[in-house]
């Protein structure tokens, strides 16, 4: 049987435009109304934030501070299990970013990541397809650290060493020599952390994949094949041999070359590539259904019924595809969820029938 987390209240004291506010949530369905430039997808970040100690836009935290003030602060309670947490996120421009539960402050951010799971659906979700890897990796490896707390150290630690080793490269092009001596033990490392990660993302893909392949047929009616091929540096058998003979080419490039932070997903339809054959409503389609296949398998992996968040959906996606996703939460195939519209009237059409419903206005 799912767990159960939900949002009960969010108070922000200042994020973004939000100033002074309190929100309490229905455990189902609360739909976020107002006009643009309200707060409505700040809201959602807020939430965000409060599940992942980050924004999901990728903004810094001191662009999370509103412009006259040197700080942000948002508090929320939620329910796991029964079991009701206040968790705190504040930042100020003169402190380090902290994160409280129940009023004890985490030495480390990644003991909080995946307590409450999360998944965003936006209207920039496309990037996905067009954006350069790192874009995908971070999609994947978001799945992977809200589910696996041994991945995101082991992703923590190569990205640490895989930053010291640049640096050793950097230092020997302004030298003109290799340092073979210093790069060794670095290498290795990677190497061995490299392994460990390529391991856990293949196991990732071959899980997901066939969850993907159901939520897209589910939402297009199956008229076109699609797939994921999943590639890396690692998937030859001499992978650990070729990094060791690269030092010298990644002196003069002064970076690291080869390695998992160079993999990357290649997303095709009927044996092409989306992002240059595929229709727009294809492509939002395709993307849809791997975030809702990202939700499935959390709830999987975790037990747990992550909190859903969609953006602006109703005005981005076709009727027949937000008939798909309003018959899904119908039938309880997700826990808590928000939704944000600029038309009070088009979250009413779309979702007065469900019980539960909670309307609020920015």
């Amino acid at each position: 049987m799912d767990k159960i987390t939900y949002f009960s209240t969010l108070g922000i004291a200042a994020f973004k435009n939000i100033f002074d506010k309190k929100f309490t949530f229905s455990r189902t369905v609360n739909c976020i109304t107002g006009a643009n430039g309200t707060g409505k997808t700040n809201l959602l970040d807020a939430l965000y934030v409060i599940c992942l100690t980050k924004s999901f836009a990728g903004h810094s935290d001191i662009q999370c501070v509103p412009y006259h003030l040197d700080y942000y602060r948002i508090i929320a309670s939620i329910y796991k299990n029964g079991q009701l947490n206040d968790v705190c996120c504040s930042y100020s421009n003169n402190t380090k970013k902290k994160i409280e539960m129940d009023g004890i402050i985490y030495d480390k951010f990644a003991a909080h990541v995946g307590k409450y799971p999360v998944v965003m659906v936006t209207p920039d979700d496309t990037d996905l397809l067009h954006d350069g890897a790192e874009v995908r990796r971070k999609f994947f490896d978001g799945v992977l650290c809200q589910t696996n707390a041994e991945y995101l150290k082991t992703l923590t630690q190569y990205n640490y060493v895989l930053k010291s080793r640049n640096l050793i490269l950097k230092q020997c092009y302004e030298n003109q020599r290799t340092e073979y001596r210093l790069l060794e033990p670095y290498s290795k490392r990677l190497v061995s952390l490299a392994h460990h990660i390529y391991e856990h993302r293949m196991k990732h893909i071959n899980a997901i994949m066939p969850i993907f392949v159901q939520k897209y047929g589910s939402l297009s009616l199956h008229k076109e094949k699609v797939s994921i091929q999943y590639t890396s540096d690692l998937a030859s058998g001499d992978f650990e041999q070729k990094f060791m003979s690269i030092a010298t080419q990644d002196v003069a490039a002064q970076r690291t070359t080869m390695g998992i932070h160079t993999d990357d997903y290649e997303f095709s339809m009927d044996e092409r590539p989306v992002r240059k054959t595929a229709s727009q409503g294809q492509k939002k389609t395709y993307v849809l259904a791997l975030k809702l296949a990202q939700y499935q398998y959390i709830n999987i992996a975790s037990d747990t019924k992550p909190i859903l968040l969609l953006d602006d959906i109703f005005d981005r996606l076709d009727n027949d595809r937000v008939a798909k996703l309003v018959q899904m939460i119908q039938s309880h195939d997700f826990g808590q969820v928000f939704i944000t519209d600029a038309v009070p009237e088009r979250c009413t059409k779309w979702l007065g029938n469900i019980d539960g419903v909670h309307m609020i206005e920015m």
